[in-house]
Parts: structure tokens; sequence; C-alpha cells
């Protein structure tokens, strides 16, 4: 499992007449911010594929365009983007349904951290060995913090009415593929078909693997957040061939 070698600057990796696959690097948001002159990956998509501005079904707010799925500005990877509206719609279906995966790589200490952050569920859920994978993370999720900046997974079976008051009814799994170790390192290689936001961040957190440059979750400080959306699972609109489009 290796790290992908990162640059600054968006790239379209797949194109085709209905359907973009862009590449967007750290620090940038997927789609404009209110009140942000920030540059955003749709707005450098746009520059040569405009029509990807006028994308967005009614279902969604018309500034994220023909935009899918969203990362985090801290993410680097892999972003579905359609070109029209009906494609948009298939692509929003097959995404509820369950037929959009998503692979990423996040990096953590080898040794975790001894203290989960506050408002995590207690006792943390621990993951004890690297050969217990393939596993898999599941929860529900609230927000939380000033200006609900943060996210805590909230156990299935919790019974606190306050907790489970300002949570999400949905239940989220991550997947724990594989485990590599590298230089005192883990490189978790993670499984997503529906998502929610800093879900993976989360997760592995609450398992006491903050990923590294993920301050907000415990993570040890970094120029960078190393996680690394590096694969994305589709069907064709078209001809519902399956598509796997994969960073090197």
């Amino acid at each position: 499992m290796n790290i992908p070698c990162f640059e600054n600057i968006p790239e379209i990796v797949l194109e085709n007449k209905n359907f973009l696959v862009a590449r967007k690097p750290h620090g940038i948001p997927t789609v404009p911010v209110t009140g942000s002159e920030k540059y955003s990956l749709l707005d450098f998509v746009s520059k040569s594929y405009p029509e990807v501005l006028e994308a967005s079904p009614d279902t969604r707010k018309k500034d994220e365009g023909g935009v899918i799925h969203r990362l985090d500005n801290g993410t680097y990877g892999l972003v579905l983007i359609a070109r029209n509206k009906k494609t948009a719609g298939f692509f929003i279906n097959e995404q509820k349904s369950g037929r959009i995966c998503k692979e990423y790589i996040a990096v953590t200490k080898k040794n975790g951290v001894n203290d989960i952050p506050e408002g995590f569920p207690t006792p943390a859920f621990y993951f004890l060995d690297k050969k217990d994978c393939p596993c898999s993370i599941q929860s529900r999720f609230r927000y939380y913090g000033k200006g609900r900046q943060a996210v805590r997974p909230v156990r299935l079976d919790e019974e606190n009415r306050l907790i489970i008051k300002k949570t999400e009814k949905n239940i989220y799994t991550t997947d724990i593929l594989s485990v590599d170790e590298c230089r005192q390192k883990y490189l978790f290689r993670i499984r997503l078909v529906k998502g929610f936001r800093h879900q993976i961040r989360s997760h592995l957190a609450w398992c006491s693997y903050p990923i590294i440059g993920d301050e907000l979750y415990g993570g040890e400080k970094s120029p960078f957040l190393e996680l690394y959306a590096v694969t994305l699972n589709f069907r064709d609109p078209e001809t519902e061939r399956n598509i796997r489009c994969q960073l090197g």
C-alpha cells in the first residue's frame, strides 16, 4: 500500500462526455464556501468545463454544481463530478443506493494515543491488532463543539436521551480493509459506501488512532492531513459498465 505522490494543483484524471474525476489537493474546499474567497476544486474544474456549474439537480444547492461528493478541505484525492443534470441525478441515486464505493488511505502513528478526545463514547472502540482486519466500525453521529466544527460517534445502543436527541438517525459504517506498517506508522486502507462529515477521522480517533495532521481529533501536528481518497468505484451512467479510478 503506497501513499500517492501529491501535487498542489488540481487535475482532471478521467474525462467522459457525462462526467469527470478530478484530483483535489490538500487545503482547498471541494465547492465554494459561503463568505470565503478561497479557491475551490469546482472553481478550477469550471474554468475548462463550465457546464459543471449548471449540472446541479433541483434537489441540491446550485453552488455545488455537478459535484457528487465532497472531501474535507484537508483531504487529498478523487472527486466525481457530473457534467449535466441527468448524470448528476443518476450518480446521486447510485450513491443513495450504495453503488458508489470510495477507498481511502489514512496514516496514523503506530502506537496510537492513550486518550481519546472529549465527548467520545467510552470505552473507546479499540482497534486491537492489524491481524483483526478486515473489520468494521459502526455508529450514528452527532455534531459537536462550537460552530459544529467537529462530530462525535454515537453508539448504536446509546441510552442517553440528550445525546440521542442531537443524533443523526442513519447508521454509518467504516470498513477497515487492511493495515500496513511503515516507519513507525500505520497505513489504514478504508472503504466507505455512505459517508458522514469527518466519518473516517472521527472513527479512527475513537479507535485511539487519530490521523496524523488531524489536530481537531487529537492527531499529531503535521503540515498536511494524512488522509487520501485514492479509489472510486462507480457505474457508467450510459453503459452501466463498472469503472474503477485509482490514484497511482
